[in-house]
């Protein structure tokens, strides 16, 4: 099928490629879509082979294009959670080359570019390849061989050599990507399907209401410690992020007492309401907090932490500071703002000690030393601390001896991790009138982008000691040993990702949270608050100021520059159809040798710039 459309004809080698590369991005793309960008696609396709030729190009199609799919990523972002936002990045943005592909097709001749319909297939398809599995890379290779045979079909001026070591990069460059990100990404096909934004693989595990010693080990996977759990922003370190603390031991099992009850917020910042424990003026944010996980557990912060911010209108909070989150997830992350220099309150359970245990918790003071059980607080911590590393071992497989109590083979076997350490430490505290209390969440964090934020991983979950000296607050002690094991080694590429993921999601909470907000309501404030007789003077100012740039504009319309500028667009254009004006050839000996079937619209604008060069000189 041929045509003959504005001086362009039309075949099937000008166009079947170009409709092959977009019709297989397409179809990736029309996986559970909505139906609008699927009409408008399959109607271009279809429209492409029953065409006598090529419709004109028109940039304002294309910037349409842009903002519609812009406004619909920033509304489907900001009405779902931050892991929705980031995904639906990737299908909109998937979604927005299609289309401006589908756009080329049609004007192919008449503005459009076989190599740009080449690269947005191709990356149309890199965006939803994850989807597929090994089919999407099967597709991705496909893409790129028709990419290169796009690139060959151009009749342009570029040396043979010139077209070959082009073909041969491209084709290298696009396999090893698709190599490299198969490889950075653990050997999974779906690097980038919603599962590798937060699915029940990447939740956060161990910090529930009720916690058994033991259980650690069976879920326990190595290959998931690497994977980020937390990150903070923060000018200080952060080091310890308290999450739940438990007061109530009985048989290996860890419960926290019931001491928690809703609270409405105090105020509001920005969208985030501040839950208090009892500051009623805080400072500012001390902290921002991010999850992969949108559903965690619980609020971590830092122990005596006195207000954290989060988009809810209630939340259980405890009188131990821990933050229960709402139902609907943290999405948008969670602040932390000051920290409570009273924390003094002591409940029953924290001195309570099952008369089971009494016998081997009495033996293991012994062992200490029985005059340490009445030394004062901080030197009894810095003996059991001491006993703890010198006589045990740090080790993930506790033998188990059958018996109801856990505790009784970490004491025979001497080795065993936090969890273990932890329990001990509080129990024998107790047995020797210390106040003490179970407390879990994350420790270590890694220092990122020269400390301005900081990631934790699920391998940093830890165990530690909550405990009272007298006339004091509570403070922390962790009689776990170091664990001494190598650290893992993490390539070039995994730490590139981590950062590039950690950026984006500051990027998008400033972009939705950013402090300018609060600038921007106090200027709506103020605007409102003006009488009409002030808005005389700036929009008579803003009415000078159109009148001028307009008037500029069409001064210089009228001169040089825009005739210059005109002039180099439509040798691009002339140049993509493979006439070129040579190096000091002038425009009218370029309009003398240009071949009949030329663009017509380019040889009319020479013409009209040859006239209005004369004229204006």
């Amino acid at each position: 099928m041929t045509g003959d459309v504005g001086g362009v004809r039309w075949t099937y080698r000008s166009w079947l490629l170009p409709w092959i590369q977009l019709a297989l991005a397409g179809g990736f793309a029309a996986s559970r879509s909505p139906a609008l960008p699927v009409l408008l696609c399959v109607a271009a396709l279809a429209a492409v082979p029953f065409r006598p030729g090529p419709l004109p190009h028109r940039r304002w199609t294309s910037w349409t294009v842009l903002a519609v799919c812009g406004l619909w990523w920033g509304a489907s972002a900001v009405s779902g959670s931050a892991i929705q936002g980031y995904y639906q990045l990737l299908r909109i943005g998937g979604w927005c080359l299609v289309l401006l592909g589908a756009l080329q097709i049609l004007s192919l001749g008449r503005g459009g570019s076989v190599v740009l319909v080449a690269w947005c297939s191709l990356g149309a398809s890199w965006l939803f390849a994850g989807r597929w599995g090994a089919t999407g890379t099967v597709v991705l290779v496909a893409q790129a061989v028709l990419a290169v045979e796009s690139i060959r079909r151009i009749d342009a001026p570029v040396g043979a050599l010139g077209r070959v070591v082009a073909r041969w990069c491209l084709v290298f460059a696009i396999l090893a990507g698709v190599v490299a990100l198969q490889r950075a990404w653990r050997g999974s096909w779906s690097w980038n399907s919603p599962a590798r934004w937060g699915d029940s693989a990447h939740r956060i595990r161990g910090f529930s209401v009720v916690s058994r010693l033991g259980t650690f080990g069976p879920w326990y996977r190595p290959d998931r410690e690497g994977e980020v759990a937390l990150r903070v922003w923060t000018a200080r370190p952060p080091g310890l992020l308290k999450g739940m603390v438990q007061d109530l031991y009985s048989k290996g099992s860890w419960v926290a007492g019931n001491h928690a009850g809703w609270r409405s917020y105090e105020r509001m910042h920005l969208d985030f309401g501040q839950f208090c424990r009892d500051l009623s003026d805080p400072a500012a944010p001390l902290a921002w907090a991010s999850s992969p996980d949108d559903r965690v557990p619980v609020l971590f912060a830092p122990g005596g932490t006195g207000c954290v911010g989060v988009v809810a209108d209630s939340l259980k909070l405890s009188t131990e500071g821990v933050f229960l989150p709402p139902s609907v997830g943290v999405s948008r992350g969670w602040f932390w703002y000051g920290r409570d220099p009273v924390d003094t309150l002591v409940h029953a359970n924290d001195l309570k000690v099952s008369p089971a245990l009494h016998g081997l918790l009495d033996s293991a003071w012994m062992e200490i030393g029985e005059s340490v059980a009445r030394l004062p607080g901080p030197a009894r911590l810095d003996s059991l601390g001491r006993w703890f590393a010198k006589g045990f071992r740090y080790d993930l497989d506790v033998p188990m001896d059958g018996s109801d109590e856990p505790l009784r083979g970490f004491f025979r076997h001497r080795r065993g991790y936090c969890e273990y350490f932890a329990t001990a430490a509080v129990l024998l505290l107790r047995r020797s009138g210390i106040p003490a209390r179970y407390a879990t969440g994350f420790s270590d964090p890694e220092p990122v982008a020269g400390g301005k934020w900081w990631l934790y991983r699920q391998g940093d979950a830890h165990a530690w000691v909550e405990w009272l000296p007298p006339g004091g607050n509570w403070t922390v002690f962790d009689p776990t040993p170091p664990d001494l094991g190598p650290e893992p080694d993490r390539g070039a590429w995994e730490r590139l990702t981590e950062r590039v993921n950690g950026w984006a999601r500051r990027a998008w909470h400033v972009v939705r949270d950013g402090i300018w907000r609060e600038s921007l309501d106090a200027w709506q404030a103020r605007l409102e608050s003006a009488p009409w007789t002030a808005w005389i003077p700036g929009l008579a100012a803003l009415a000078a100021g159109a009148w001028l740039l307009v008037r500029r504009k069409g001064v210089d319309r009228a001169g040089h520059g825009a005739w210059e500028r005109e002039l180099a667009r439509t040798e691009s254009l002339l140049r993509r159809r493979g006439h070129l004006r040579l190096p000091g050839e002038t425009v009218g000996a370029f309009l003398a040798r240009l071949p009949p079937d030329a663009d017509r619209r380019a040889v009319e604008r020479l013409r009209a710039y040859q006239r209005e060069r004369w004229r204006l000189q």
